[in-house]
């Protein structure tokens, strides 16, 4: 469920901006002199790609349809943080076919789908506070939208550009977890061009993934 625009937290309110997906994925640093410590709830992420997309694996196949295949397994995507107080793993999947179906929509089916999966936790001291203000920058660096459902807090926002990107990001105690899908559509018309997805396409996927992983995030953070 949508609840609102933009984010605010205590005293604290931050305007929303569109920036690319790297900005939206960075982690955050640790909170300065003066907080007050939390302990973390979760100290480490599975050690596998395989492991770490199980939950969201009935949700994937679902969204990605006709382009499933089971052969396509996600794999390790950027390095992990080299922080002391962020641990960090990011998996990717590509989902895509070679030939658009015999009989295509007149929009255009789907020729490929990239969906990535980031967990972030934050593990040193003001751990919780310090995954909160990670939660809050990634908001403020998309055209977020407040939702409700998932986790402690969450968020759904696009990244506009050549091709567009849905976000789904939600917070659980002192892990954040993102899941962003992209992808492009076969030509709608012999001799026409494949065109990029549009974030109406891209959003549910995103929303359903993260869901998936906020249903049993336990299994995958300990």
């Amino acid at each position: 469920m949508v609840v609102g625009m933009g984010r605010f937290r205590g005293p604290r309110s931050i305007v929303v901006s569109a920036v690319a997906v790297a900005g939206l994925l960075a982690g955050c640093g640790t909170d300065g002199p003066g907080t007050v410590a939390s302990e973390p709830v979760y100290r480490g992420i599975a050690g596998s790609c395989t492991e770490m997309a199980a939950p969201a694996a009935d949700a994937v196949r679902a969204y990605t349809g006709e382009l499933f295949s089971a052969a396509v397994a996600f794999e390790e995507a950027g390095a992990p943080s080299t922080s002391p107080d962020l641990a960090t793993k990011e998996c990717r999947a590509i989902y895509a076919a070679e030939a658009a179906p015999a009989a295509s929509p007149a929009t255009g089916p789907p020729r490929r789908r990239v969906i990535h999966l980031r967990i972030a936790l934050q593990v040193g001291e003001s751990a919780l506070q310090a995954a909160e203000r990670h939660f809050d920058t990634a908001c403020a660096s998309v055209d977020c939208r407040i939702t409700t459902g998932i986790g402690d807090e969450s968020f759904e926002g696009a990244v506009e550009g050549s091709s567009a990107t849905a976000v789904t990001m939600f917070r659980t105690g002192n892990a954040v977890v993102s899941v962003t899908v992209d992808g492009s559509n076969f030509a709608s018309g012999p001799g026409g061009s494949d065109r990029a997805a549009e974030i109406s396409e891209l959003a549910p996927g995103a929303r359903a993934i993260a869901q998936a992983m906020a249903a049993d995030l336990g299994a995958v953070v300990t």
